[in-house]
């Protein structure tokens, strides 16, 4: 069984075009009407089924499923991993994107998520992304305390990278250059938003590294 996990601010709908017959697409913590929990891998492992399956994660949850993977090794065979980062290895590195995050957590402790949401994805970072009414409305279904808590717990400032397992394999957008240096797979002419950007592809990588 495939295990979709999406990002930050995503919710399990993001997949839909490309989730398979035997998969299932996981709500994080903190999202939607998932209550937060700060065993993040912890309390998502209890919401998958018993036996050995593969992860597919996107942004944040792409580093979800590096943790669950190193956390659980037995439970979880191969890794494909959509704009993540695999963690910042010097203690300088962390400190930095902890005090970069700050600002963030404190917007969302404030409780205007729409504002939070037209900031966030005012960031380079989603500058290819098509952003429409009904993009806003999707992301305007969390709770502002729920994902300051997630970011609080998760950010990549306060985490010793994961190890990295045989059969993980990164892909990122050929644009998105801080993610690009480390991907093993480019996809052209897109960004960070790959499951918005570029669905076919995605879905076609999917089937190559899982099926093929």
């Amino acid at each position: 069984m495939l295990i979709f996990l999406h990002g930050f601010l995503g919710c399990p709908a993001d997949w839909e075009p490309l989730l398979t017959d035997d998969s299932i697409a996981l709500e994080l913590p903190g999202h939607g009407k998932e209550p937060f929990n700060p065993d993040i891998a912890g309390s998502l492992k209890k919401r998958i089924p018993p036996g050995t399956h593969h992860l597919v994660g996107y942004s944040a949850g792409g580093r979800v499923a590096l943790q669950l993977k190193a956390r659980y090794p037995d439970a979880f065979d191969k890794l494909l991993i959509f704009s993540a980062h695999p963690g910042l290895h010097s203690a300088e590195e962390r400190e930095a994107r902890w005090k970069q995050d700050q600002p963030w957590i404190k917007l969302l402790e404030e409780g205007d998520l729409k504002h939070f949401i037209r900031k966030w994805y005012e960031q380079p970072l989603f500058a290819m992304l098509k952003k429409d009414a009904a993009f806003y409305k999707k992301r305007m279904q969390h709770d502002p305390a729920g994902l300051a808590a997630f970011m609080r717990a998760f950010s990549l400032g306060k985490h010793e990278p994961p190890p990295l397992f045989p059969g993980t394999h990164f892909v990122a957008g050929a644009q998105d250059l801080k993610y690009a240096a480390f991907s093993h797979t480019l996809i052209p002419h897109a960004g960070h938003a790959l499951l918005q950007e570029a669905p076919e592809v995605c879905r076609g990588i999917i089937r190559s590294w899982f099926y093929e």
